[in-house]
């Protein structure tokens, strides 16, 4: 009798055991749920607030846009290409020839044949003189790390764009390219850029423009 009670009450501890351990265990799992359910609600509310406040500096006169208008992608050569630009434009200060400060405005964009035109919003600045670079992104790296390359290297870098040098341009940007470098006077009036190229045999014409 004394060998089936400790039967019974170690059966019971089992039971207990499981028990507490499935407990545990939904807890667990509703307590993931709420966390990850909190995290999307507050994306959500950042993106709802970026755009209000993009949509807010439109009309503010202390207020620059750029209008980039694709008319031949250069990601649409053939079957085996994305068929998606996917881009960065930085400006820049560009005083005496030499970038000394972070960019003024940069931007990560996606144009494609359903959507050839995108138009961006940034606070003005005045300066005398500033330079454009926009790039076409193939590899993985954050825009950032694009932006500090091309920050620390930008003489090397111009001067194998103008020369089409693409051995340097890949010994800073792997595989990223230079699709144009623009050097603009000033700001104040409605300014248009066009850049266009037969780049690695695809042909690309971006018009870009700044008011």
């Amino acid at each position: 009798m004394i060998f089936l009670s400790n039967k019974k009450s170690i059966y019971r501890k089992s039971v207990q055991s499981k028990f507490c351990s499935v407990r545990f265990f939904l807890f667990s799992l509703l307590f993931i749920s709420l966390f990850n359910f909190s995290c999307t609600i507050s994306k959500e509310n950042r993106s709802s607030t970026t755009k209000q406040k993009a949509s807010t500096t439109i009309y503010n006169s202390d207020s620059l846009s750029i209008t980039i208008n694709a008319t031949n992608l250069s990601e649409d050569m053939s079957s085996l290409s994305s068929n998606d630009d996917e881009l960065a434009l930085f400006l820049y200060s560009y005083k005496d020839s030499l970038i000394s400060e972070l960019p003024i405005f940069s931007h990560y964009f996606v144009l494609n044949k359903t959507n050839m035109s995108d138009t961006l919003h940034f606070k003005k600045v005045v300066k005398n003189k500033y330079i454009l670079f926009l790039i076409e992104i193939d590899t993985e790296k954050r825009i950032e790390l694009i932006e500090m390359q091309i920050r620390k290297n930008y003489t090397a870098l111009i001067k194998a764009y103008q020369e089409k040098n693409y051995t340097v341009i890949e010994r800073y940007l792997q595989d990223d390219d230079i699709l144009g470098v623009k050097v603009l006077e000033n700001l104040k009036d409605e300014t248009t850029i066009e850049i266009s190229d037969i780049h690695r045999m695809d042909r690309y014409h971006y018009q870009i423009i700044l008011k």
